[in-house]
């Protein structure tokens, strides 16, 4: 039988996500996505190689892990929306707000600032919250798995 040492330590998404400083849905995104391995217990409930996740921390890895908030705004809304959404999106790249860093360093006050309308602030609170994102001063109600 292999002694406990032969085998590869395991971490959970929540561990993983607190060494990335994410959200753990952010982590079971990128599995999906193939960004990062993983492993599905006998329940169902994935797991990390420790060795794989302190590769890309350490940058040793040959897959970008991604980054969320450099992520062009643009990216919150499918390429071909239209309407309220579109409109929202518009105004933001107009305002200066280039990534979703950016954006969530906003207050919905300061996006109406922008000319944001209030349906327009509603429709970024989406986008962000479909991320598990959220404007500076509003918390996000954790969605169910």
């Amino acid at each position: 039988m292999p002694s406990v040492t032969e085998y590869e330590k395991l971490l959970t998404p929540a561990q993983v996500a607190a060494a990335f400083s994410v959200d753990a849905k952010t982590i079971t995104r990128w599995a999906k996505a193939g960004k990062l391995s993983s492993i599905r217990t006998l329940g169902g409930h994935r797991r990390y190689k420790e060795t794989e996740v302190r590769a890309l921390l350490a940058g040793n890895s040959t897959e970008r892990v991604p980054d969320p908030p450099a992520d062009p705004v643009s990216l919150l809304w499918a390429p071909g929306v239209i309407g309220v959404a579109a409109a929202a999106r518009d105004r933001l790249t107009d305002g200066g707000i280039t990534t979703v860093r950016d954006l969530v360093a906003c207050t919905a006050v300061e996006l109406a600032g922008l000319g944001l309308r209030p349906p327009h602030v509603e429709q970024v609170r989406l986008a962000l919250y479909r991320r598990d994102l959220a404007l500076r001063g509003e918390i996000v109600d954790s969605k169910a798995a």
